[in-house]
């Protein structure tokens, strides 16, 4: 595409007064030039947090799976009467 006419020196200048503010102003959520301050929004906290929690809990859902199975194996789990009321429930909440 060709643009025709020669750019305006008023609108350059603001174009680069922009472009300076810009990269001196790192804004929210954002590490400054220096690498001094991150500022993290509401749902990067929440997402850190969750992780963090997730972390902790790994060894004890490991557990619990491995329970699971042990319990399938054995016949004390996945009964018939439990498929049904889970179905049962599964469907009433349609």
């Amino acid at each position: 595409m060709k643009i025709l006419g020669t750019p305006s020196p008023l609108r350059t200048d603001k174009l680069r007064r922009a472009e300076q503010d810009r990269r001196d102003d790192p804004g929210p959520g954002r590490a400054s030039s220096e690498g001094e301050t991150v500022v993290l929004s509401e749902t990067a906290r929440f997402i850190r947090d969750l992780k963090e929690t997730a972390a902790g809990m790994s060894m004890t859902r490991r557990a619990e799976i491995e329970r699971a199975r042990q319990d399938i194996q054995s016949g004390l789990l996945d009964t018939d009467a439990e498929i049904a009321a889970a179905a049962d429930g599964f469907l009433a909440g349609l």
